[in-house]
């Protein structure tokens, strides 16, 4: 398998971890399940689809601050993504989830 083939399919298990992650938040809220529990899907949702993303870039980072803060500085304000997708609006995990 070539190099553009495996990022190709790592970047495709983390959209499908995203898809997954979601469809749990779903799941989770038409159960009436705690919130915190359906925005923590939310998040991990937002999360692995930016990995996917990151894929394709020369960074890596083991820490969930050190990539959004790259996806912020390298696509939402060089203007290559809309402003919308801040990731100010993953709320900081470790005030909210505990």
């Amino acid at each position: 398998m070539s190099s553009d083939e495996k990022q190709k399919s790592l970047a495709g298990h983390r959209l499908d971890q995203a898809a997954e992650s979601l469809e749990e938040a779903r799941y989770l809220m038409d159960g009436g399940k705690s919130l915190r529990s359906v925005a923590n899907r939310i998040y991990y949702g937002m999360f692995y689809a930016v990995l996917a993303l990151l894929i394709y870039e020369p960074y890596s980072s083991s820490k969930h601050t050190g990539v959004l803060s790259y996806f912020n500085r390298n696509f939402v304000k060089s203007g290559c993504l809309p402003a919308i997708l801040k990731t100010s609006i993953f709320v900081d995990k470790q005030d909210f989830m505990w």
